[in-house]
């Protein structure tokens, strides 16, 4: 169940990391792709609305997983990831740093962007982490030396006026083994009224 939320966590972020690697190329460049069009016209757009939060569901090798998501645009991106009932991550993104509660390993982990990028290999950042979930774009690759995949989303009107993903399929190469996971996105609500519980545990091994 370790490896489970950990695909999920890794392919979340990995996703943003792909785009924001993407979107640093000039404007001007005649070869950019309409992917790369479209990436940086998403990170320019106007706020849409206040909050969001949205539900994950899914499985990976027969075994089910679920996970809620809340969002404070531009703030916070709050997540608990859980499996056969049993919550195993939480994690939290701010504008400068990623925070997670590792509960099957009693770790707790905080560490800033710039740290994580020189770890993965390759960009990171929290408007891209955000994309995840409200960004339309439809597919995306990317490549790293630890990490190469591609990650195709469908995406549904929410509304009468967002676009938004409703499912995320994601395929990986993590050391050189595939990995394949697809997350249905339901319940999607558009400004409620989120809360975004988050503590350091008491005894946990803390990571920065």
């Amino acid at each position: 169940m370790k490896r489970i939320f950990f695909l999920i966590i890794i392919a979340l972020l990995f996703f943003s990391c792909s785009t924001s690697k993407k979107s640093s190329k000039k404007k001007d460049n005649k070869t950019a792709t309409q992917t790369e069009k479209t990436i940086e016209e998403s990170v320019k757009k106007e706020k849409p609305f206040e909050t969001f939060s949205c539900k994950l569901s899914g499985s990976y090798k027969g075994i089910p997983i679920s996970a809620s998501v809340r969002i404070s645009y531009d703030s916070v991106v709050w997540l608990s990831a859980s499996s056969l009932g049993i919550e195993g991550v939480r994690a939290m993104c701010v504008k400068d740093s990623v925070f997670a509660i590792n509960k099957l390993e009693k770790e707790y982990i905080a560490i800033p962007y710039e740290r994580a990028e020189k770890y993965l290999g390759i960009p990171l950042s929290y408007d891209f982490v955000q994309a995840i979930f409200l960004d339309s774009l439809q597919t995306t690759t990317f490549n790293s030396p630890k990490f190469s995949g591609t990650i195709k989303k469908e995406i549904i009107k929410v509304e009468d006026k967002y676009l938004l993903p409703s499912s995320v399929d994601i395929n990986l190469i993590f050391n050189n083994q595939k990995q394949s996971i697809k997350l249905n996105i339901k319940n999607h609500k558009i400004n409620p009224e989120n809360s975004y519980p988050f503590s350091q545990p008491n005894g946990y091994r803390v990571r920065n």
